[in-house]
C-alpha cells in the first residue's frame, strides 16, 4: 500500500520533470529497494496562479481568457461539469449516489472511463490520487524553484493548499521497472510531440486544405507571440502517407517550441531535456564524443524511431477518431446552447448534452500529447517485447549496407484531463480571432505561412 500521506521527508525522493499551465510534474528518483508503488512513477501537482490578474499562457500559446459574447458565456458558466456528465455512466459517486463528484474524481473518471477506452487502455494511464501535506508541497516548491522556467515561475506556483496529487506511470521509461543500470548501459530517450488537430474543422475551407494549426500561427504572429510561423502541418502527420509524415516530423524538429521535446535518461536514472524549445545544443550524441557505442544517436535516428513507432502503434488513428467527435464546430455548438432559454433546457436536451460531451472529448484530443519512450538495444538477439504492457520493437538499417539499429518502444498518450464546458465561450472567441486574422491575411494576398 502507498503511504497514507507524503510528508516533508518524502520530498527528497522526487525531482523536477516538467510543467504545463495547470500542473507541475515530479519524477521519482531511482532508489534501491524503493516502494514498488512509487518506483517508476511521476507525481503531478496542482498549480495556482500568482495573483488574480496574472495571465498564463496555454500550451498552444494563446491566453486562457478571451472576452466572448455575453449570452454564451453566461449560459455556460452556469452549466457545471458534474451536471453535463451526470447522464453518462460512471459519473456518479457510487457511495453517495445523489452527491456530485469533486473536481479530482470527476477528472479521473473522465480519463478512465472516456478517454482511456477511446484512445486505448495501453496508451492512457488514469493514475491514482495520493494524499500530500503542506510540508511536502512546501519542501518540493523550494527544491524545484531553481529548475523551473522563469516564464512559469513568474505566473504560477505549486498550490500549497492541495491535499491530493496524482501518481502516474512514468511515460518516459520504456519499462515500468526500468532500472538505473539499464538507463546507464543503453541509450534511453523519450520523444514528446503535441500533434494538434489532424483534420479540417467543420466550417473550414476544404478547398484550401489549410489546417487550423497553420491558421493559428498567423494569429500568433500578428499578436507578437512568435517571430516566425512553424511549417509543421498536423494534416501531414495524420495523413498515413510516409512522405508527408516524414515532412511533418522534420518540421516539428525545425520548429519544436512546445510541440516537440526530447529527453534522455541520465546515468543517475533521472531524465534531462536535450532537445526542444529553450535547448540550444542539437541532439547529436556520438560514439566519438562518449567513447561508448551505446550512445551513437542523432536526432535523425530518433525521428525514424518516432515515425515507425507511430505507424506500428496506430495511436494517431485513435486520436484522430476522438478529435472527429466534433462534427459541428464550436460556432454551431455555441449557437445551439444560445438557442436554449435556460441551463435546464440545455441539460434536459439529450441530443445537445451528447453533442457538448463529444465536443469536450474532441477538444481534449486536439490538445493531447503523444510520448514515445525508446531504448536503444545492442546485440543481434531479438528484443523482448510484451504486447500486454504496450512495448514493441522497431528496427531499421543504420546505412544501406550496415547493421540494423534496434529500439524497444512504448507509446503513451498524456494530457487528456477533462476540460470544463465553462471554457466554451473562450474557445468560441479564439476560433473567431483565428478566422478573422486568417481572413485579413488572405485579403492582403499573404496566405503563405
Amino acid at each position: 500500500m502507498i503511504s497514507p500521506t507524503l510528508g516533508a521527508a518524502a520530498a527528497e525522493g522526487w525531482v523536477y520533470l516538467a510543467e504545463g499551465g495547470a500542473h507541475l510534474v515530479l519524477e521519482r528518483r531511482d532508489v534501491a529497494g524503493d516502494d514498488p508503488h512509487l518506483a517508476g512513477r511521476v507525481l503531478r501537482l496542482r498549480k495556482t496562479k500568482n495573483g488574480r490578474n496574472t495571465v498564463d499562457k496555454s500550451p498552444d500559446g494563446s491566453t486562457p481568457e478571451h472576452d466572448a459574447h455575453g449570452d454564451i458565456k453566461n449560459k455556460t458558466e452556469r452549466i457545471t461539469d458534474n451536471a453535463l456528465w451526470r447522464g453518462h455512466p460512471h459519473f456518479t459517486d457510487q457511495k453517495r449516489t445523489e452527491q456530485e463528484l469533486d473536481e479530482q474524481d470527476l477528472s479521473w473518471s473522465f480519463v478512465h472511463y472516456i478517454m482511456r477506452p477511446l484512445l486505448g487502455e495501453k496508451f492512457v494511464d488514469a493514475g491514482q490520487y495520493v494524499d500530500v501535506d503542506y510540508e511536502f508541497l512546501n519542501a518540493v516548491a523550494l527544491k524545484v524553484a531553481p529548475e523551473r522556467p522563469k516564464v512559469r515561475v513568474n505566473v504560477s506556483s505549486i498550490d500549497l493548499s492541495a491535499t491530493k496529487a496524482l501518481l502516474l506511470i512514468d511515460a518516459i521509461r520504456v519499462d515500468g521497472n526500468e532500472s538505473q543500470s539499464q538507463s546507464k548501459n543503453f541509450s534511453t530517450f523519450s520523444i514528446e510531440l503535441k500533434p494538434k488537430c489532424g483534420f479540417l474543422l467543420p466550417g473550414d475551407n476544404t478547398d484550401t486544405n489549410i489546417s487550423r494549426f497553420q491558421m493559428h500561427q498567423r494569429l500568433m504572429l500578428a499578436n507578437g507571440e512568435t517571430h516566425e510561423t512553424s511549417q509543421y502541418d498536423p494534416l501531414y502527420l495524420f495523413s498515413g502517407n510516409d512522405a508527408k509524415i516524414k515532412k511533418a516530423l522534420a518540421a516539428l524538429a525545425k520548429f519544436p517550441r512546445n510541440n516537440f521535446r526530447v529527453r534522455r535518461r541520465c546515468d543517475t536514472g533521472n531524465s534531462t531535456l536535450v532537445f526542444g524549445e529553450g535547448v540550444n545544443e542539437l541532439l547529436e550524441v556520438g560514439s566519438d564524443e562518449t567513447g561508448d557505442a551505446h550512445f551513437d544517436t542523432t536526432l535523425v535516428t530518433l525521428l525514424r524511431v518516432v515515425k515507425q513507432a507511430l505507424k506500428k502503434s496506430d495511436v494517431l488513428s485513435r486520436i484522430l477518431a476522438a478529435q472527429k467527435r466534433d462534427y459541428l464546430g464550436v460556432e454551431k455548438v455555441s449557437a445551439m446552447v444560445q438557442s436554449k432559454q435556460s441551463v435546464h433546457d440545455t441539460l434536459n436536451d439529450p441530443a445537445l448534452s451528447s453533442i457538448l460531451r463529444d465536443f469536450i472529448v474532441s477538444t481534449v484530443a486536439k490538445d493531447c500529447s503523444v510520448l514515445i519512450a525508446a531504448r536503444r538495444e545492442m546485440g543481434k538477439g531479438e528484443i523482448e517485447s510484451k504486447a500486454d504492457d504496450g512495448t514493441f520493437s522497431v528496427s531499421f538499417p543504420h546505412t544501406p549496407d550496415g547493421p540494423e539499429i534496434k529500439y524497444k518502444c512504448r507509446v503513451s498518450v498524456v494530457d487528456v484531463d477533462l476540460k470544463s464546458v465553462k471554457q466554451l465561450a473562450k474557445w468560441l472567441a479564439l476560433d473567431r480571432e483565428i478566422r478573422e486574422e486568417w481572413g485579413k491575411s488572405l485579403e492582403g494576398g499573404n496566405s503563405v505561412l
